[in-house]
């Protein structure tokens, strides 16, 4: 709606490669764009790097691992707001100036001529062009966190809340619409969400060397170079929210798929690896009383996840499945009353941000094979 008629549009969307059904979103958009007689001016191009705009994709991370702060710092917050919508509107307006800093054209100068130069101009180009945003993305990233901390002394009765981790298919964790508002339902119940952020498959995917989804580097060269520059953006942006904010986990993917392998391998690659490790590393690191895993009805690497995940008896677990669907509101209320007759188990107001092992260790149970 903001662009005129004439103006021409470009659509980013996720790589069509790979088995995953949402790789077929492309098409169904390509089809509808037709449809609607606008493919004069919309095109559609899968997300990567490219030589006129080198710094889009760093710039896009950032401002992706930015917003997951702020979605975290919200699905956290929010039960100790004493007034409704008080931490949406927070919220809202910290992501109203996340886009205008996305928005704020960069210097290319330089930039544009290196770029040209290759794979390895294209990195140093994107490198520049992100570092020319990257102080307003950390004043952001700052006073964010400290205006989000400042309700952690307003609930009235903490002993009543407890802390779950929400993780499973990356598209129902973060989007409201897909998993039936399933961090607000958890709020409402006096349930802090820690949830898992995009950048945990990304990096995962970067790991594997697979293109699915996020169209990520595989050649050596490139793809050695974003498995340090991504958990490097990342650490750098989480120790500032860390600072204010010592329960925000933010944890290396090698560590979770160390914690998977007892249980699953590493092979065939997808969701059901990364979600297996992530559940166990995250338990034992004491951050929640319970866990929620989301996924599609039907999806192959959530089923298997839960096949694994749900021998796992010493974790207060639910498994939920939806589309957009309602979510039976019954078993959400059962979850939490499971919760509250447990004592309190996640370490999150008290512990210092630089230490934040906790040595309560619990043992993967793994089945002999026939």
């Amino acid at each position: 709606d903001d662009n005129s008629p004439g103006k021409r549009t470009v659509l980013l969307e996720l790589s069509g490669r790979g088995a995953c059904r949402t790789c077929n979103f492309s098409m169904k958009d390509q089809m509808s764009v037709e449809k609607m007689g606008l493919s004069d001016r919309v095109a559609l191009r899968h997300v990567a790097a490219e030589i006129e705009c080198p710094g889009l994709i760093s710039r896009f991370y950032t401002g992706t691992l930015v917003w997951n702060l702020l979605n975290q710092f919200a699905a956290y917050y929010r039960p100790y707001e004493s007034e409704a919508g008080e931490i949406d509107r927070i919220y809202q307006k910290y992501c109203d100036e996340l886009i205008r800093i996305l928005e704020k054209p960069t210097e290319r100068s330089f930039s544009g001529i290196i770029s040209k130069m290759g794979s390895v101009g294209r990195i140093i180009a994107g490198i520049i062009e992100e570092s020319q945003g990257a102080d307003l993305f950390e004043q952001l990233t700052r006073r964010a966190s400290e205006q989000f901390a400042s309700f952690r002394e307003r609930h009235p009765d903490k002993k009543s809340l407890r802390t779950v981790f929400l993780t499973g298919d990356i598209y129902l964790r973060l989007d409201d619409c897909g998993s039936d508002s399933i961090v607000r339902r958890l709020n409402a119940r006096g349930m802090r969400v820690i949830v898992e952020p995009l950048w945990a498959l990304a990096e995962y995917l970067v790991e594997e060397r697979s293109a699915e989804l996020f169209n990520m580097p595989q050649g050596y060269f490139m793809n050695s170079m974003t498995k340090i520059f991504m958990p490097k953006s990342r650490k750098r942006f989480y120790e500032i929210a860390q600072e204010q904010n010592p329960w925000l986990p933010s944890s290396d993917v090698p560590d979770m798929l160390k914690k998977a392998k007892p249980i699953i391998d590493r092979h065939p690659r997808g969701e059901a690896p990364i979600t297996v490790g992530s559940v166990m590393h995250h338990w034992d690191e004491s951050i929640c009383d319970g866990i929620v895993i989301v996924g599609p009805w039907g999806c192959g690497p959530a089923m298997i996840s839960e096949s694994l995940l749900k021998h796992q008896r010493q974790i207060p677990m639910l498994f939920v499945y939806n589309d957009g669907s309602p979510i039976d509101e019954r078993r959400l209320n059962g979850f939490v009353f499971r919760l509250r007759r447990r004592e309190p188990r996640a370490v999150t107001e008290s512990r210092p941000a630089k230490s934040r092992k906790i040595k309560r260790k619990s043992s993967p149970q793994t089945f002999k094979k026939n």
